[in-house]
């Protein structure tokens, strides 16, 4: 029976020291903000951040009815590129399961159709600030910010 206990015991040790040892990773700062698109607040935009020195370890957030947003997980202090990205449109694909991306059911459709396919999605935020190829940065202090406000 002790015998029991003491595999027990360690099996518990080993759980909370394995679970709750130091973070892997660079350290992270709280950041949040606010996005705008001349001048109105979007709703629903995914917000990333991604600091080029550990771009693993990029964080993003989505921008509430007021364009407002905070960082899931805070983003990498030093400087961070910034890009933005939300999709509406008639016929987007999104369900994982069916197996197809956005571009593949466009295919399907163009076929069924026999005539080249309409766009069944599109990406509302301006080009050069849609992709991690975004040159809009935002430097992130080690305490953090709340002041990364955006106006594309």
């Amino acid at each position: 029976m002790n015998a029991i206990r003491s595999a027990i015991a360690i099996a518990i040790v080993v759980l909370v020291v394995g679970c709750g040892g130091s973070a892997t990773g660079p350290a992270r700062a709280p950041v949040s903000g606010k996005l705008t698109i001349g001048g109105k607040a979007v709703e629903g935009v995914e917000v990333h951040f991604v600091n080029p020195e550990y771009p693993q370890h990029g964080s993003f957030a989505v921008t509430d009815s007021d364009g407002g947003f905070k960082l899931v997980q805070g983003a990498v202090p030093g400087s961070n590129t910034v890009f933005f990205s939300k999709i509406e449109g008639e016929g987007m694909v999104t369900n994982p399961e069916e197996g197809m991306d956005a571009g593949q059911f466009e295919a399907m459709a163009s076929a069924a159709k026999g005539k080249a396919a309409e766009p069944v999605a599109k990406q509302v935020i301006p080009s050069e600030y849609a992709t991690s190829a975004s040159k809009l940065t935002f430097v992130v202090p080690q305490s953090g910010a709340d002041d990364a406000v955006f106006d594309l």
